[in-house]
């Protein structure tokens, strides 16, 4: 079985430490053309976790990412771990897209410009 560990280091963008199911993930992601991840799981399962390697591992081999969620806490905390690795500049964050939207325009013109 294919781990983590018998890729080339240089090859693995983990930004946060992860277990052996969320590198299968971030394993699985890398070998196939997956167009969408659906995870799911319990409070403390490491989900947010995992989605910031994903987002972290997509955005260093220069892929788009959405992320969606019915909690808004859980966008907030991605968002906030993103943040703790200085990669805010690169993500944006929609509450209300009515509300959200002149903010994310100018952050968008500003990160162009």
């Amino acid at each position: 079985t294919k781990t983590i560990d018998d890729r080339k280091e240089g090859d693995n963008f983990l930004l946060l430490p992860s277990d052996s199911s969320q590198d299968r993930i971030l394993l699985e992601l890398g070998d196939t053309k997956i167009t969408g991840l659906v995870v799911w799981g319990p409070p403390g399962t490491g989900k947010s976790q995992t989605i910031v390697n994903v987002i972290g591992d997509c955005l260093a081999r220069g892929k788009s990412v959405l992320l969606v969620s019915q909690k808004r806490a859980a966008l907030d905390v991605v968002y906030d771990r993103l943040g703790m690795k200085d990669l805010t500049n690169l993500v944006g964050l929609v509450h209300d897209s009515k509300a959200d939207r002149k903010p994310l325009y100018e952050k968008i013109n500003h990160e162009t410009a």
